[in-house]
C-alpha cells in the first residue's frame, strides 16, 4: 500500500514544531523533510532564507516590491528584516514618501511568502523612544544580545517597544535576525565575552522573546530567529519553549547564499544576477 506524506509548508513547518518531534528530527538533517511516497517523484526541501539589512534607503521600495513581486510568482518563502530606526528616526511615526512606499510593501509582504523579522531598531546603538533617535554613545544592538548581566525584563521591553513602532504601522513581526556588528567596538568586546565564557547569546534574550509570543505579539505562537550560523552544526536549535509557544534559532549554513549584492554593480555574484537589485544577503538552510 503506498501512503502519501503531508506536505508542509515553512510556516507550518514552524507552526507545529513546538509540539512535535519534528525540531529533534531536523536538527540531526535539516533536509529529512523531503515529501514524498513510494513512487518515484521529485522529492521537495522545505528551507528558508532571510533577506538581510533590508531598508529603503539605498536602492529604494521599488526594489522591495520587485523583489516581493518575484517571490510571489516563484513561491518563494522566507523572511526580510524590517529595521524600523535605520534611519536615525522611526520610519512608523511621520514617515517621508519613500519610507511610506516602502511600508507600504512591507505590509503586502506577507501575502507575498515573506514574514517581518525585526533586525531589532536600529542594526546600530540602542534607540531612544521617547526622543525618536539613537541614543548617544550607546552600546550596539547586536552586542547588547550577548552581554550577560542584562535581565530578561530589559529585553522584553525593548523588544516590547518595537513591536508597538510596528503596530502603529499596521504591521506585525513573525521573528528577530541578528544585527551582526563588525566594529572595532563590537569586536573586542566579543572577544572579551568570549575569553570569559560567553560566547553565545544571553539566555534572557531568548527567554523575553518567549514571553511576548506568549502574551501574543508576534504573529505566530513560535518566533523563529536567524541568529546563529555553521557549516556543520546548521538546522533549526529550539532556545526557549512553554507548551505551544517557542523560540527557534534557525541556523543557515554560513555558506549557502544566493543573490548577494553590497550595493556595488562590481560585487554583484554573477549565480545571482537575477536578484542583483535587491539589498542584502539571502541565505538558505
Amino acid at each position: 500500500m503506498t501512503t502519501a506524506r503531508r506536505q508542509y509548508t515553512r510556516r507550518e513547518l514552524l507552526g507545529v514544531a513546538a509540539t512535535s518531534t519534528a525540531v529533534a528530527a531536523l536538527s540531526q538533517s535539516p533536509r529529512a523533510v523531503a515529501g514524498g511516497s513510494d513512487r518515484p517523484r521529485k522529492r521537495k526541501t522545505i528551507l528558508s532564507f532571510y533577506c538581510d539589512d533590508t531598508s529603503p534607503y539605498v536602492a529604494g521600495a521599488k526594489a522591495f516590491e520587485t523583489f516581493l513581486d518575484y517571490c510571489a510568482e516563484q513561491g518563494i518563502a522566507g523572511e526580510s528584516s524590517l529595521i524600523l530606526g535605520m534611519g536615525g528616526h522611526c520610519m512608523a511615526r511621520n514617515p517621508n514618501e519613500e519610507e511610506r512606499a516602502y511600508l507600504k510593501q512591507v505590509a503586502r509582504a506577507w501575502k507575498c511568502g515573506i514574514d517581518a523579522h525585526m533586525e531589532l531598531m536600529t542594526h546600530g546603538g540602542l534607540f531612544d523612544f521617547d526622543a525618536n533617535r539613537q541614543k548617544e554613545g550607546a552600546i550596539h544592538e547586536g552586542l547588547w544580545l550577548h552581554e550577560p548581566e542584562i535581565a530578561v525584563e530589559e529585553y522584553q521591553r525593548y523588544f516590547a517597544s518595537i513591536l508597538a513602532e510596528g503596530e502603529r504601522a499596521g504591521l506585525r513581526f513573525t521573528g528577530l535576525t541578528w544585527p551582526g556588528c563588525g566594529c572595532d567596538a563590537c569586536t573586542r568586546r566579543y572577544a572579551e565575552l568570549r575569553a570569559s565564557g560567553h560566547s553565545e547569546p544571553n539566555p534572557a534574550a531568548w527567554k523575553a522573546l518567549l514571553s511576548l509570543a506568549k502574551q501574543g505579539k508576534f504573529r505566530g505562537r513560535t518566533v523563529p530567529c536567524f541568529f546563529g550560523s555553521s557549516e556543520t552544526d546548521y538546522g533549526i536549535h529550539r532556545k526557549a519553549s512553554d507548551g505551544e509557544h517557542a523560540v527557534y534559532d534557525l541556523m543557515p549554513n554560513a555558506r549557502d547564499c544566493f543573490g548577494i549584492w553590497e550595493n556595488n554593480p562590481k560585487r554583484v555574484d554573477p549565480q545571482g544576477q537575477t536578484l542583483k537589485y535587491q539589498i542584502g544577503r539571502y541565505f538558505v538552510f
